[in-house]
C-alpha cells in the first residue's frame, strides 16, 4: 500500500496485489485515527467475499468469487462499531464475459491493484444494534 495525502482531508490510497481491501484499510485508519470518512476506488480483485443483507430475515448470505474481476466500483464507508473502524464497502465487479453484478464486499484481494480515494470528515458516526440483531445503523448521537 502508498499512501498520497491530496488535502488536510483527502488522500489517494493504492493497495497492491495480495493485500486484503477490508483488513488493509481498517489497519490504515486504527493507524491514522480515522473514525468517519467516505471511501471510493476501483481496480480488479479476486477471492472477493459478496454479501447480501435480507432485512426481514435478519441474514446475510454471502458467496465467494474467486476468480479475478474488474472492479468497476467500490463505495463506501468508514464508522464505529464496538471500538473500531469498520470498513463498509459495497462493489460492483464484472467478469471476462463483460457481465457486472455486486454486493457488499466482506473482504477481497487485490488482483492487480486498487486505486482508491478517502475522505475524512472530523466526526465519529457510531454503528449501534437496530431493531434486528444483525443490522447495525449509523447513530448521529
Amino acid at each position: 500500500m502508498e499512501v498520497k495525502q491530496l488535502t488536510e482531508s483527502q488522500f489517494f490510497i493504492r493497495l497492491d496485489r495480495g493485500e486484503k481491501v477490508n483488513e488493509t484499510l481498517k489497519k490504515y485508519c486504527i493507524d491514522n485515527d480515522i473514525k468517519c470518512a467516505r471511501i471510493h476506488g476501483l481496480g480488479a480483485l479476486e477471492n472477493v467475499e459478496l454479501g447480501y443483507y435480507d432485512y426481514h430475515k435478519d441474514i446475510y448470505s454471502s458467496r465467494l468469487f474467486e476468480k479475478e474481476f474488474e472492479l468497476l466500483s467500490m463505495e463506501g464507508n468508514i464508522s464505529m462499531m464496538e471500538g473500531e473502524p469498520f470498513v463498509h464497502l459495497h462493489v460492483s465487479l464484472s467478469d471476462e464475459e463483460y457481465r457486472a453484478f455486486g454486493g457488499h464486499m466482506f473482504d477481497g484481494e487485490v488482483a492487480v491493484t486498487v486505486e482508491c480515494w478517502i475522505e475524512v470528515f472530523d466526526h465519529t458516526f457510531i454503528r449501534h444494534k437496530g431493531d434486528k440483531d444483525k443490522f447495525r445503523p449509523i447513530s448521529f448521537k
